[in-house]
């Protein structure tokens, strides 16, 4: 349980730093201070957020039984 409040600006980039959806490095320069407490308070080593590495494999919905699957090719 978080024992402080953060805005929600910072928990979505925080949110997003922890799923690797953004690196931490990217984050607003404004928002880091905030967002590097938060992650830390919460256990997680920001020096293991480091970028993937670039495929050239289509991105791929999962398909559930009444969806169809959809292929996005990645642009170059």
């Amino acid at each position: 349980m978080l024992t402080k409040d953060y805005s929600t600006p910072v928990i979505l980039e925080a949110s997003n730093v922890i799923d690797g959806g953004k690196q931490f490095e990217n984050v607003p320069v404004f928002l880091q201070g905030q967002v590097k407490e938060l992650v830390e308070s919460l256990g997680i080593d920001l020096s293991s957020n480091k970028p993937a590495a670039p495929s050239n494999v289509a991105a791929v919905k999962a398909a559930t039984k009444s969806d169809t699957i959809v292929v996005t090719p990645k642009e170059a």
